[in-house]
């Protein structure tokens, strides 16, 4: 029997179901959370890390440090994730929140 070929899409969940999950969340704050990682594609590494400054909403777009220290412009290509961003960033009264404590998962 032939070994079965492992293929990248076989670890990506496809948009209907993405969908699926962000509108399966409870709140606001929760569907931000989960399409900041999906549309954006960042690494809860990187989202831990980003400043609501990091944003450039005029540009739709992030910047960001990833792996090694590496600066990286991450483009926001989704008008509604954009529109979340900017009815959440009403929501910080204080801008040196972190994305993580400001999308908490507590």
């Amino acid at each position: 029997m032939p070994k079965q070929q492992h293929t990248a899409a076989a670890y990506h969940l496809k948009p209907s179901e993405m969908n699926k999950i962000i509108l399966a969340t409870n709140s606001f704050r929760d569907r931000c959370l989960i399409k900041t990682l999906y549309w954006a594609g960042l690494r809860r590494s990187e989202v831990q890390n980003l400043d609501i400054r990091d944003i450039d909403f005029n540009r739709k777009r992030i910047t960001l440090t990833g792996k090694g220290d590496k600066t990286r412009i991450v483009p926001i290509i989704s008008d509604e994730f954009l529109s979340d961003l900017k009815h959440l960033r009403g929501e910080i009264k204080e801008m040196n929140y972190y994305l993580l404590n400001w999308l908490s998962l507590n």
